[in-house]
């Protein structure tokens, strides 16, 4: 909700360092791994975004954690999680994809609205509706977008944010 408030407000930073994206991705999952198998889910990691580039690690530990987090939320009961990374032409695309239930088509146009929920039954998973919101906000603040992609099974979000590659100066 503070990074919500914060975020109208437009002051934060882009604080890009070099960094490896799969292993900051590594370090995410490592905090949602406990969780993800108490639930008995399936995580499966196809990484390939290696090189050192430009990354505002903090946003994109924000980001990732929020995708992670409403996949062990919503699509536990599929029992599978997909993490893949690309980098190609200084951006650097992850997808999550889960194999719940999906996202209903009649809410899949307000997905990214704050506060937004595709269900407010006492049974559904907590949350305030932000998060998707946060993450598209961060997206586009750092060259990017995030979007939901068709899917056969399940939710497939695309997280795409701009990530030069590392020149000599930049990388010592």
């Amino acid at each position: 909700v503070l990074t919500f408030a914060g975020r109208s407000r437009s002051r934060a930073k882009n604080q890009s360092q070099p960094a490896v994206v799969d292993e900051v991705v590594q370090a995410v999952v490592a905090q949602f791994r406990p969780s993800l198998e108490n639930q008995a889910m399936d995580l499966v990691l196809d990484l390939d975004a290696s090189q050192q580039v430009m990354l505002d690690v903090d946003a994109f530990e924000q980001m990732l954690g929020n995708l992670i987090s409403n996949a062990e939320k919503y699509a536990a009961e599929g029992r599978h999680l997909r993490i893949r990374s690309r980098h190609q032409n200084e951006l650097t695309r992850i997808d999550v994809s889960d194999a719940g239930p999906g996202v209903p088509n009649q809410f899949a146009k307000h997905l990214f609205k704050p506060f937004e929920r595709a269900s407010d039954h006492i049974h559904a998973a907590t949350g305030t509706g932000i998060g998707l919101s946060i993450t598209r906000s961060l997206a586009r603040k750092h060259g990017g977008d995030l979007e939901l992609v068709d899917s056969a099974i399940g939710a497939t979000f695309r997280l795409t944010i701009r990530t030069p590659l590392c020149s000599e100066e930049t990388s010592k």
